[in-house]
């Protein structure tokens, strides 16, 4: 059983869970820009999932119900020279949700990033790729119905 002083902590903590779930987001002025020159990365493919298995997506869809929970975005880098670093930044409407810095340590690597998903964000989404300079690598799209 929980001491009273557990219990307070507890109820606390929940608050600022639903709190930073639910607080405004940063407003995306607009798509990251393409590379102006030939970039050294290449998203070779990008797939959206409910989960990651042995490095490999388990499913693909664009749409999703609203209890999905959890949304992946799997995605095959190409062309790194040397280990650098890509980010997924993943936008709910016009706001900017979330931004995952992921690593890239070989010339041929599999990465992904996930995004819990709450009831009440049904709508259009779109996870943006770039590079280390945000630069527009790819971008995939999904919905939450």
């Amino acid at each position: 059983m929980l001491s009273f002083k557990a219990k307070g902590i507890l109820v606390i903590a929940l608050g600022l869970a639903v709190f930073m779930a639910c607080a405004p987001r940063e407003e995306v002025k607009g798509e990251p820009a393409p590379a102006t020159e030939r970039p050294e990365l290449k998203v070779a493919k990008i797939t959206l999932t409910t989960g990651v298995e042995s490095r490999q997506p388990i499913d693909s869809a664009i749409v999703f119900p609203n209890s999905v929970g959890r949304v992946y975005c799997w995605t095959l880098i190409l062309g790194a020279k040397k280990p650098t670093i890509i980010k997924h930044i993943w936008c709910y409407e016009k706001k900017k949700m979330a931004e995952v810095s992921l690593k890239v340590n070989s010339p041929q690597y599999r990465t992904w990033s996930c995004k819990t998903i709450l009831p009440q964000w049904k709508g259009d989404w779109r996870v943006w790729i770039v590079d280390n300079q945000g630069n527009l690598l790819g971008t995939a799209s999904f919905k939450i119905e």
